[in-house]
């Protein structure tokens, strides 16, 4: 199922997605999100996305805030 995930950097950043992100847990397991929020400040950018369905830990009107990084060969990741 791997090779159907969308880049979710691309998708946060494509105006007109309207899909999910999806993201891989620590088991490999797809989870979805609703992406509410991108939020650049200085020399960071934030991404706040809330879960579609239930996920542990996290409330059903809550959401999670993710930087968005930079690896060493220069692409970008959810951290």
């Amino acid at each position: 199922m791997e090779e159907n995930i969308k880049d979710p950097i691309d998708c946060l950043f494509d105006e007109d997605n309207n899909d999910p992100i999806v993201l891989l847990n620590e088991k490999g397991e797809e989870q979805a999100f609703e992406q509410v929020a991108v939020i650049p400040q200085s020399k960071k950018t934030y991404a706040i996305l809330q879960p579609i369905g239930h996920m542990d830990g996290v409330g059903e009107n809550e959401g999670l805030v993710f930087a968005i990084e930079e690896s060493e060969d220069g692409g970008e990741y959810l951290k």
